[in-house]
């Protein structure tokens, strides 16, 4: 699976936005079975990098390999979970998502799997997923007109 760049993008600042480096290289483990970023950017283990070009290399790496949707699948599963004895929030994720189901391609919390959108993304039904002890954004309007 191939994303848009402003979403790859998206997705990278996602990432490097919610994870420090050794958990991003984590995950990459999770979903590639090995990753080390420094490997990856061919730099000795010594060199810290920073989360945004360890991000970047774990995406990149997983388009490559064609682990796409699995890194996707597992961003949003991480929320709300424990990592490093931790609870994890992955702050802009709705967001995150939205813009992803414009692209045609979103994350189906019934069955828990990253799926094409065969009808016109601007149709769909999307309240997303509200969860408990997160703060949301509303809007209410009400207008009286008398007389």
């Amino acid at each position: 699976m191939q994303l848009e760049p402003a979403i790859r993008n998206d997705l990278i600042e996602l990432i490097a936005g919610n994870f420090k480096t050794e958990v991003v290289n984590e995950l990459g483990r999770l979903v590639l079975g090995c990753f080390d970023s420094n490997q990856a950017a061919g730099q000795r283990n010594h060199i810290s990098l920073s989360p945004r070009k360890c991000a970047g290399l774990l995406v990149e790496e997983c388009e490559q390999r064609g682990e796409t949707a699995a890194l996707l699948k597992l961003v949003v599963e991480v929320d709300e979970g424990t990592i490093h004895g931790r609870t994890v929030r992955v702050e802009g994720l709705e967001e995150f998502l939205a813009k992803l189901i414009r692209t045609g391609i979103r994350y189906d919390f019934k069955t828990r799997k990253v799926v094409s959108v065969q009808r016109d993304p601007q149709d769909l039904v999307n309240w997303g997923c509200l969860k408990d002890g997160r703060e949301y954004d509303l809007t209410v309007l009400s207008v009286d007109i008398a007389g």
